[in-house]
């Protein structure tokens, strides 16, 4: 796998108000009393902490202290302006290590974990108020117990993972669980839970429902130490790697409607009833741009995949898959993989700024709407335990690698449409020619469309000969000629004695008896022929420009002007990999002949 995106990455080393900024007066966060470092001491080398991010604000939450295996009941809080840690005052009601935490909008939620002693299954919330000017008052926290009031709610669990969905309107969200271990098994169930704040007097009241999710489809195996990612604009969770019987690299995929975000609950009609067992081999997968089923798990295959992996952090960014840190069952990891979400191609990213260096367990949350990932403590090379903090800026990928992205996505836009399309308007016809089949293609078609297409004439079953359409194949049958009457509606592959190589990412189009493909790419280069097929005799010829000369250029940005009189050509990427930003105008009109074209005969 190659690097493809850099990103951002600054490490800010530990830091706290009360040996960095005592001298200075440094007040305590507002709403909290913070507690002085001499009647509790802040423990800065956490592992398997909580971790959850309010405006510029990043809350610690418990954790294991390295030094003598016992959770942890501290609160701490990092202010990404000052780079400084201070404790919290609030403290959390009860030690715990390896849960899970998820902030949305102004609220922190936490569910289950470990007390040292048992696996907890209680769920916590606190709604914290943002100040004008982005100073945040901690709020309490709030037991809330599902099970006390009668309604299903997950079981205890430990190491599992959570997911938190964009605030949908005031005071109501999404949060998403899954896996985990209770204590004797580790689990495969999905739940939702729908954040709901209540102000009654001016005081807010957070309140939680569960909603046990179907498990159907290709369901993953039980698992802890997932990652878990929310796609919000597909609106499909993403589980990678974590440990079922060993370490894994499944990848699979549960479609949510287009509604989850009006916390729409699945009925037995909606969720598919059969369960396909999932295994180790994927099977066949739903494409993306297809239909899915929605409330239903696919597994899914890549021609390439990273190793297996378990304690990694996941998140979806700028079409992007991210799978940050783990263990492959013999190492810690330090790299940083991403899975393009549209070719499925999964690359390395590599980060500008600070080494990215590996890290077992440390706490990782999102902050700044997704733009950030923040990184903090874990276990190092060589066993060594860290307080420093990383800030992974997602966002850069945008500024910095405008070029390589944009690339990304028009191959990624025109994965389904590598051939090339156009009206021959004189005689009513489209045109297709080659693309990418199973491989690069340079099959010719032609569907005929009667004289009054233009006036969107619909085909009737008496209009279109259906039954006699001619399938194609990698052999040219015999056509009808140009001078023939044409059936109208229908597909012809048109054979010639010479035809121009295979070639994909080409531009069509009909101008004074011609049609002309302009550029494209053969599997193995980049082409600059432009080719022109005389509508009349058949014959293929190289068609050549006064003025500038037209280099190669892939995936190019073409558009027909002044009535089909030029052709615009923009950007593109040129020879030796080499990004343009030039535009070619070519005018039919001077198009010449210069060469019959050699190809296959």
């Amino acid at each position: 796998m190659a690097e493809a995106l850099h990103r951002k990455c600054t490490r800010t080393e530990w830091a706290d108000v009360t040996t960095a900024a005592a001298a200075a007066g440094a007040s305590p966060v507002a709403g909290s009393g913070t507690l002085s470092s001499k009647s509790s001491p802040i423990i800065n080398n956490v592992v398997s902490a909580a971790f959850g991010a309010i405006e510029k604000r990043a809350y610690l939450i418990g954790g294991v202290n390295p030094r003598t295996g016992k959770s942890l009941t501290q609160s701490l809080e990092y202010d990404m302006n000052t780079k400084l840690w201070s404790s919290l005052g609030l403290w959390f009601p009860v030690p715990i290590s390896d849960t899970a935490m998820v902030a949305c909008g102004s609220t922190l939620v936490l569910f289950g974990g470990w007390d040292d002693d048992t696996v907890l299954g209680d769920l916590w919330i606190s709604h914290n108020k943002v100040e004008e000017g982005g100073a945040v008052t901690t709020g309490q926290w709030r037991r809330c117990s599902a099970a006390a009031a009668g309604s299903a709610c997950p079981s205890a669990r430990r190491g599992h993972s959570m997911v938190a969905s964009s605030l949908r309107e005031e005071g109501k969200f999404t949060v998403y669980l899954f896996g985990g271990f209770d204590g004797q098994r580790r689990l495969s169930d999905l739940w939702s839970l729908e954040v709901t704040l209540v102000t009654e007097n001016g005081i807010v009241t957070p309140t939680g429902s569960w909603t046990q999710l179907p498990s159907v489809g290709e369901t993953p195996n039980a698992r802890d130490a997932c990652a878990f990612a929310l796609d919000q604009q597909k609106q499909r969770l993403i589980v990678f790697g974590g440990f079922t019987v060993a370490v894994d690299q499944g990848f699979y995929v549960y479609d949510l409607p287009a509604a989850a975000r009006d916390a729409v609950s699945p009925s037995p009609a909606t969720a598919a009833a059969t369960t396909t067992p999932s295994g180790d081999h994927a099977p066949s997968v739903t494409p993306d741009n297809a239909t899915a089923a929605i409330f239903q798990w696919t597994k899914k295959s890549f021609p390439v995949i990273p190793s297996r992996r378990q304690h990694s952090f996941g998140v979806c960014s700028h079409h992007y898959f991210l799978c940050l840190f783990g263990h492959d069952g013999r190492q810690t990891l330090s790299q940083i993989c991403q899975l393009h979400m549209g070719d499925g191609k999964w690359t390395l990213a590599a980060f500008d700024g600070d080494e990215v260096e590996p890290r077992l367990t440390p706490s990782v949350c999102l902050a700044e709407g997704g733009k950030k990932v923040l990184v903090f403590g874990g276990q190092g090379p060589k066993g060594k335990y860290l307080s420093s903090l990383l800030e992974l800026e997602a966002g850069e990928v945008r500024d910095r690698c405008t070029r390589q992205r944009q690339e990304v996505e028009r191959e990624r836009d025109q994965q389904d449409s590598f051939f090339f399309f156009a009206l021959d308007q004189q005689k009513q016809r489209l045109i297709v020619f080659g693309g990418f089949t199973v491989a690069v293609d340079q099959g010719f078609y032609v569907y005929d469309l009667p004289a009054a297409a233009r006036d969107a004439v619909s085909p009737s079953p008496a209009t279109a000969p259906a039954a006699t359409t001619t399938p194609s194949g990698d052999h040219a049958p015999s056509v009808t000629p140009d001078n023939a009457t044409a059936a109208i509606f229908q597909w012809t592959k048109k054979s010639f004695p010479v035809i121009p190589s295979r070639r994909q990412h080409s531009f069509g189009v009909c101008s004074h008896h011609y049609f002309l493909c302009l550029f494209g790419h053969d599997g193995r280069q980049t082409l600059s022929q432009i080719c022109q097929l005389h509508m009349g005799d058949g014959k293929w010829t190289l068609a050549a420009f006064d003025g500038d000369e037209v280099e190669p250029r892939l995936t190019p940005s073409v558009c027909l002007a002044e009535g089909g009189k030029k052709v615009l050509v923009f950007g593109g990427q040129g020879p030796k990999g080499k990004y343009l930003s030039s535009l070619l105008e070519l005018e039919l009109e001077k198009c010449e002949t210069v060469a019959p074209v050699k190809g296959k005969k």
